[in-house]
């Protein structure tokens, strides 16, 4: 009943539409026509109330968000950092003492032949987390200066963290996580759709959070062609596995690079296509 009653109201060219968690249901080819058709009537001038816990979703489609906590308002404004004012309150920082390593970026060995692209996320005003561990710097290998990106082209994002071994150990016993750090990274573009993600624990790689207080993790990634714009790069930290976690970090959209399409196809991603004619 939800998908036919949400299916009428698009059909229709409505001044205000008001959408309470019912992008949430339905396969995958029910939601992409209903993103394509809501895109198409906000652009046309409609004004959406959208409802939801789907924080990606507000980042998409929506410029004002308003975030209610126990009936009141506690967020009016930009839809990005009411989004951030959501996870903070789900995850409320807890541990502020982790320090600063002056002597972290001095351990990292460049080639003096290539450039790299440096982020100092320290500063960072969109993160959140509980504590007790940090994203501290963003490196990128294989970019033209200052941030330029050609695909299809392989780079190397290399990211910087640390953590206090004993409130990793307090949520590790609190939780029953496994012991092990997790560091990640996610790709997005200017839209804030999600292009890419992977993290430590995916990959088959085991962080020890008892012997060392500190990583550098390198991603090696092969970019395929990809669209002319700006890719924006999250980096994480967390405590355990991906279904028995704890958020210690997230430095939302801490760098960013862009990319120059090599190419003048449509699409997100432009594939290498050989095409043949016949007679049929």
């Amino acid at each position: 009943m939800v998908l036919l009653a949400f299916a009428v109201q698009v059909i229709v060219e409505p001044e205000i539409m008001i959408v309470d968690e019912a992008l949430a249901v339905g396969d995958a080819l029910f939601q992409r026509k209903c993103y394509a058709r809501l895109e198409q009537l906000i652009n046309d001038g409609m004004t959406l109330l959208l409802v939801t816990h789907d924080t990606e979703t507000v980042k998409r489609i929506c410029q004002r968000a308003v975030f209610l906590k126990e009936g009141e308002q506690a967020f009016d404004g930009d839809s990005n950092e009411g989004v951030l004012e959501y996870l903070r309150y789900l995850f409320p920082l807890e541990n502020n003492t982790v320090p600063i390593k002056e002597n972290l970026e001095k351990e990292i060995i460049y080639d003096e032949n290539q450039y790299v692209y440096r982020t100092d996320v320290t500063d960072n005003k969109n993160e959140w987390g509980v504590g007790g561990g940090r994203v501290t710097d963003i490196n990128v290998y294989g970019l033209e200066a200052p941030n330029i990106l050609k695909t299809p082209q392989n780079i190397t994002i290399e990211v910087l963290a640390e953590w206090s071994i004993d409130l990793v150990k307090e949520y590790i016993i609190k939780e029953q996580l496994l012991p092990n750090i997790n560091i990640g990274i996610q790709l997005s573009d200017s839209r804030n759709i999600n292009l890419y993600g992977t993290n430590t624990f995916l990959e088959d790689v085991m962080i020890s959070p008892y012997e060392q207080s500190s990583a550098k993790v390198c991603f090696e990634l092969k970019l395929p062609a990809l669209f002319s714009g700006d890719i924006l790069i999250t980096a994480a930290i967390v405590v355990g596995n991906m279904t028995n976690f704890t958020n210690m970090h997230f430095s939302e959209s801490a760098s960013v690079i862009h990319n120059e399409a090599q190419c003048n196809k449509s699409g997100l991603i432009y594939f290498n296509t050989k095409v043949r004619s016949g007679v049929i």
